[in-house]
């Protein structure tokens, strides 16, 4: 096999634990790895959106 290794990562611990192991078996074995991440992309729209942002900047 020489196609890479595919992991997918969602920034869990299982996820972490998945990603160690599959870059420990492509070293063993001399494969290149791809890396999937996954996150949830929510979707803000208005002036909800403008407030929270107002809000971050004082904070920041």
């Amino acid at each position: 096999m020489d196609r890479p290794a595919t992991v997918g990562a969602d920034g869990s611990s299982a996820s972490m634990r998945a990603l160690d192991w599959a870059a420990d078996e492509v070293a063993l074995h001399g494969l290149p790895l791809r890396i999937l991440h996954a996150s949830v992309w929510e979707r803000f729209e208005g002036a909800t959106l403008a407030e929270d942002l107002s809000d971050v900047a004082e904070r920041a």
